[in-house]
């Protein structure tokens, strides 16, 4: 599958097929992760450092089809079996990103607490990052993950992962599955 999207990447766009970026991991350590392109090559020489948004320009064509599919991700297996993320645990950030949003979310940083996951809590149950109160609740949903973390937690989020590929939406992928809901978390309790 990484083949062909690597090869679907190269054949529709300039640039490389996979793309690295410094993210941290485990304890604030730095580590490079691994992903297929799906932007435009050296987009941010031009943008700048932002999130993706909804309909953004900066996505190719075949980008559009493995962001929606998460084909895109499959590369981090190889950061797994370095030991630098996990499976499950909270999304891993760009340094920059990390420590303007820390500034406004004094609990930001005990997310690194743990290896970073290529799935999490978070990330099946909330929509992607857009703006600070949305990485409140994020946070606060990877600070339910920390205090519930186990296999069996794990092995639910694996199972969401796979529900959230195939667009079952992420009520039904809670309730299915019997998922802490991210309504439990306290957006306040990482906004003071």
């Amino acid at each position: 599958v990484v083949l062909l999207a690597a090869l679907a990447v190269r054949a529709t766009s300039a640039g490389p097929a996979f793309y690295h970026q410094t993210r941290l991991g485990l304890n604030g350590r730095r580590f490079t992760i691994w992903k297929l392109r799906s932007m435009y090559h050296n987009c941010e020489a031009q943008s700048g450092i932002r999130w993706a948004t909804r309909g953004d320009s900066r996505v190719t064509p075949v980008g559009k089809f493995i962001r929606a599919t998460h084909i895109d991700e499959l590369p981090q297996l190889w950061n797994v079996l370095k030991g630098e993320m996990s499976l499950v645990g909270p999304r891993p950030e760009r340094p920059e990103i990390c420590k303007e949003l820390a500034r406004h979310v004094p609990r930001y940083y005990d997310r690194v607490r743990v290896k970073p996951g290529v799935t999490g809590l978070a990330q099946v149950l909330l929509p992607a990052d857009t703006d600070l109160p949305g990485v409140r609740r994020k946070v606060a949903t990877d600070l339910i993950y920390l205090d519930r973390a186990g296999l069996w937690l794990d092995v639910r989020l694996l199972v969401a992962t796979g529900l959230k590929v195939v667009h079952v939406p992420p009520a039904v992928r809670q309730r299915l599955l019997g998922l802490p809901h991210p309504a439990a978390a306290e957006p306040a309790a990482v906004a003071a």
